[in-house]
């Protein structure tokens, strides 16, 4: 191999680094290409596998889960066999991939995989985000319960790792959660929503803690957002108005282009509640136009969901209709999109079964059986844009 080709690698792998610690995660993927990461680019085994990582948490960023699970087929043929902390990481990314696709039982296999490597290797904050992933594939499964458990599970398994600058993530990935949860609550269980929102208060103080220390700015800027949500949901939205807007004008002018997608959406629910449709509908309309291609399939969902509504409520039918047709055509498109997924990637699947212990996959195949039980019946929990397709 050309040493001078390796170092050359190595300068645009940092450079790739830099750019994702900065928030900036569409130069990633422009400089770190499939054909620059082949196997006769130049490039270490060692340092493909680290580029092929830094590509799959930010195509992470913006839906791309297709290419996510590509990405994450070619860097386990590149991961060593046995536990490592990139290999249990790789798993929890691949277990994120298929959650958000609408596949959650191979999401269960892969995030089953990435907890057994953390404890394998004592790593408590691998631990925390393997058992994070637990969380959000009950979630989209329907189970708030057992999501809530998972999340709570996670924060323990957390706090009993060594302090890294990251960490904030896991305590406003928990915020969010608790926020989901209660958006799709709050309108048959008000009580029930609002307790469950108030026993995530106690990791407010220790988020505040962290954020106040040495972490990137992308990260902060996360927790702010989370914590506002959580903040406006316990029922202050008068002093949340302009910190968001603030947090807003600052995403727009560093370039964070999904946080300030998500935080004009927020600011657009705060509006609706203080009966300014017009306005919160004009935010709608501005976060669909700016979000373009890269808009999270979740958020666009809950966005046109918003949008119908406060179309309807200003008397605006045809406006509405039309809104009520994207969304019909898009959940049509999903439900395609997610069985052509689950047929083409049934390989890397089966993969994951093998590695899983028998006892394991008893365990989660008779998790499976319960939640879709759960779903048939009409007991689960139901959030725009998270839906367990058909296997």
């Amino acid at each position: 191999m050309d040493g001078e080709t390796s170092q050359r690698w190595q300068v645009e792998l940092e450079a790739a680094e830099a750019a994702f610690a900065r928030g900036r995660f569409e130069p990633v993927l422009e400089q770190l290409t499939p054909p620059l990461l082949a196997p006769d680019s130049g490039a270490t085994p060692a340092q493909r596998l680290a580029a092929q990582m830094l590509r799959l948490r930010s195509l992470g960023k913006f839906d791309r889960f297709e290419a996510m699970l590509d990405a994450a087929h070619a860097a386990l043929a590149l991961a060593p066999p046995e536990p490592s902390r990139l290999r249990a990481e790789l798993l929890a990314l691949m277990s994120f991939a298929y959650n958000h696709g609408g596949l959650c039982e191979p999401a269960l296999h892969a995030a089953q995989l990435a907890l057994r490597d953390a404890l394998a290797l004592d790593e408590t904050d691998l631990a925390a985000l393997a058992l994070e992933r637990f969380a959000m594939a009950y979630l989209w499964m329907g189970d708030a319960t057992g999501a809530e458990r998972y999340m709570l599970e996670a924060l323990g398994f957390q706090r009993q790792s060594e302090p890294r600058p990251r960490d904030l993530l896991r305590y406003s990935n928990a915020l969010h959660l608790a926020c989901t949860l209660y958006d799709a609550r709050v309108t048959q269980d008000e009580a029930g929503a609002h307790a469950q929102l108030l026993r995530f208060a106690r990791f407010t103080t220790e988020g505040d803690r962290l954020a106040a220390g040495e972490v990137p700015d992308y990260v902060r800027g996360q927790w702010r957002g989370n914590r506002l949500r959580w903040q406006r949901r316990r029922g202050q939205p008068a002093s949340t108005e302009a910190p968001l807007r603030e947090l807003l004008a600052q995403a727009i002018e560093r370039g964070w282009l999904i946080l300030a997608l998500a935080l004009r959406l927020e600011l657009a629910l705060l509006l609706e509640t203080q009966q300014r449709p017009a306005e919160a509908a004009v935010l709608c309309e501005e976060l669909l136009q700016a979000g373009g291609p890269e808009l999270r399939r979740q958020l666009w969902l809950r966005t046109l969901i918003t949008l119908l509504r406060l179309r309807r409520r200003l008397g605006e039918d045809a406006a509405a209709d039309r809104v009520q047709a994207e969304l019909e055509a898009a959940e049509a498109r999903r439900q395609a999109e997610a069985a052509r997924l689950r047929q083409r990637l049934a390989e890397l699947d089966l993969q994951l079964i093998k590695l899983l212990a028998e006892a394991d996959r008893a365990r989660l195949s008779g998790e499976i059986r319960r939640l879709r039980e759960r779903r048939d019946e009409g007991q689960a929990l139901r959030l725009p844009g998270c839906d367990w397709l058909p296997a």
